[in-house]
């Protein structure tokens, strides 16, 4: 046998798990997709918007001014004819905003003008993380979002 990654031996498992498995019911096969679908979720190639907004070519995206009042549809009794474009461009960070993975990440640039995303205690460069997957960043101290939750789990 070959030294492999631990993803890789349990989906190579994976039947033989469930066979073998003296409780061999629909709750011992709900526990097993669970184990199977985190497996999953750590095999996937990271992206930049796991991390913070981004427009579809992950590109950064800044957050608009007055966000919050979209968020909350304030600006509908301000003015009910707000900029179209405003609107889309909020629209958009939303949508982005909805599918960060990993919680609290910001964007910097360092000293030697590096592209970063950081949270306390972690930078990861951008460069970095196009050759990574999930599961090479699963021994930072880093929370998962409702979103990557419910990718994992349902």
């Amino acid at each position: 046998m070959k030294l492999i990654k631990m993803t890789d031996f349990v989906e190579n498992l994976r039947d033989e798990m469930i066979e073998c498995s003296p409780l061999n019911s629909e709750k011992t096969k709900e526990y097993f997709d669970k184990v199977f679908f985190y497996n999953n979720f750590l095999k996937m190639n990271l992206n930049l918007g796991m991390f913070i907004p981004c427009d579809e070519n992950f590109n950064i995206l800044k957050k608009p001014n007055h966000y919050r009042r979209f968020i909350s549809k304030e600006y509908l009794n301000e003015n009910p004819k707000m900029s179209e474009k405003w609107i889309e461009k909020c629209e958009e960070y939303k949508r982005a905003e909805s599918k960060i993975l990993f919680k609290d990440f910001h964007f910097f640039v360092e000293d030697d003008r590096e592209k970063c995303v950081a949270i306390e205690g972690f930078v990861l460069p951008i460069e970095v993380l196009w050759g990574m997957k999930v599961e090479d960043i699963t021994d930072q101290d880093i929370e998962l979002t409702k979103l990557a939750i419910k990718r994992i789990f349902d």
